[in-house]
């Protein structure tokens, strides 16, 4: 019995534990997070970074070009904050050259027109001056709109990942949830089998000891009469040799 319940026991904690895991990876690709981790947003961060700092350098080198005056330690900081931004986008694609194939020939283009852009600098550490703005301006501006082509490019990949990750999201739920329903209907079955199994075996074990019990008090009664019989024999054999004698005395007397 105790051996019974503790199989039942544990097949029924499998079967919850089971369940229990299916339920929680389900969940777990339903949440924001997950979704969240898939979003544009976070496709979009570096080529969005990338635009910002090429537009801060651009208003600063519009603002010298015009006749204004720059400071030479706001100007280095944009542009070396800009290059930065361009090498990270580099290092994205040469990360993921698959992915972003597309966005390849603009990323490059733009990180030559930088070298192109440091190269037309004659002072590297100051700003340059008006003259040297604007023969730099027609390069950054390039730049710029490069730099633009990419995030719309980005935000169209974006879109097609999201779209796709939430279908596949999707079509996973659909094909978990029939395992969860299938796990869940044989380890039903496998309870009620095993139940089964151990009810036939204790049904067995019963019947198999009624029956040794049966055969044994049979054989008690069969000793029990046997010897109620040997007994019986014993009795009229000794009645038999008694009336004999008296037979035997009367023989002799009448004889005499």
């Amino acid at each position: 019995m105790h051996t019974r319940r503790l199989i039942q026991g544990l097949a029924l904690t499998v079967v919850i534990g089971v369940l229990a895991t299916g339920v929680l990876v389900t969940y777990r690709l339903t949440t924001s997070l997950v979704l969240e981790e898939l979003s544009p947003e976070n496709w979009l961060w570096a080529p969005s970074q990338q635009n910002r700092a090429l537009l801060v350098l651009r208003a600063t080198l519009g603002q010298i070009a015009a006749g204004g005056e720059g400071d030479d330690d706001e100007y280095v900081v944009q542009r070396d904050v800009a290059l930065t931004q361009v090498n990270n986008m580099v290092q994205v694609l040469e990360r993921n050259p698959e992915a972003f194939a597309s966005e390849q020939p603009i990323v490059t283009a733009i990180r030559t027109l930088f070298d192109t852009y440091l190269a037309t600098e004659t002072t590297p550490d100051a700003a340059p001056t008006p003259e040297k703005a604007r023969e730099l301006l027609p390069i950054l501006d390039e730049m710029v709109g490069l730099s633009v082509d990419v995030l719309n490019e980005r935000r169209r990949l974006a879109s097609e990942s999201y779209v796709e990750s939430r279908t596949t999201i999707e079509q996973l739920q659909y094909v978990q949830f029939a395992t969860l329903a299938t796990l869940m209907v044989a380890g039903m079955a496998l309870i009620w089998l095993i139940h089964k199994t151990l009810s036939d075996q204790l049904r067995f074990t019963r019947t198999q000891a009624e029956a040794t019990e049966n055969a044994t008090r049979k054989m008690e009664l069969v000793y029990r009469g046997s010897l109620v019989l040997s007994s019986q024999l014993d009795q009229d054999e000794s009645a038999d040799d008694g009336d004999a004698g008296v037979s035997g005395q009367l023989y002799q007397h009448y004889s005499v």
